[in-house]
């Protein structure tokens, strides 16, 4: 993340908004709160807790409203803004290396290749009747 600033909190009406730049070569863990929002302010951003069966994605203007207090991973595909609109300000630990870049690539590259042939079977399908 060369072209990312510390991140500040600044005040946004009774809570507070900050702004984080995210690329694809970094993980940022933060410290969230129930009732905190997050909103993509631009490219993809991805998101994990850890424990849960799901991770959030969110594209640019996409929103998620957390409902609980943990500790969030966030990066991003490629380059992002993350928005986060809270109670407080923020609290977060700086971004390290992701370690294993290549098996995220890789892990998303057999998704999407499992999904094209599913989709040309269903229009195989939908063609022949």
């Amino acid at each position: 993340m060369n072209a990312m600033k510390t991140p500040r909190s600044q005040p946004f009406g009774i809570g507070t908004r900050t702004e984080i730049r995210l690329d694809d070569q970094h993980l940022l863990t933060l410290s969230v709160r129930a009732g905190d929002l997050l909103r993509s302010a631009g490219g993809t951003v991805w998101a994990t807790v850890d424990g849960e069966p799901d991770d959030i994605l969110l594209a640019p203007g996409d929103v998620h409203v957390l409902t609980r207090e943990c500790e969030l991973r966030v990066s991003a595909f490629g380059h992002a803004r993350l928005e986060v609109y809270g109670h407080g300000p923020l609290h977060y630990r700086m971004p390290r290396p992701l370690p294993a870049r290549g098996a995220f690539a890789a892990a998303w590259n057999a998704m999407v290749s499992g999904i094209r042939p599913a989709l040309g079977s269903i229009r195989a399908l939908a063609g022949s009747t």
